[in-house]
């Protein structure tokens, strides 16, 4: 196996993502996005994307996550 990026500019983009998770379906996949849209730039958050036909759509914020920081799926 060679390391290759995972789903180019929707989930590894210019911003700092870290880690990442899939469901056991393989339909979602979870990952911590140190993100700049706050007032404290390494505020953390857990990002989702969902896949659909075959494409990872853009990653949003968990509905569980943004009040504190959240790092590290598992």
């Amino acid at each position: 196996m060679q390391p290759r990026i995972f789903a180019l500019d929707t989930i590894s983009t210019d911003l700092d993502e870290s880690g990442g998770t899939f469901t056991p379906d393989g339909q979602d996949f979870y990952f911590t996005l140190l993100t700049p849209y706050t007032t404290n730039p390494h505020f953390g958050v857990i990002a989702v994307s969902h896949l659909k036909n075959g494409i990872w759509q853009k990653p949003e914020i968990a509905s569980f996550s943004g009040k504190s920081l959240d790092f590290a799926p598992r």
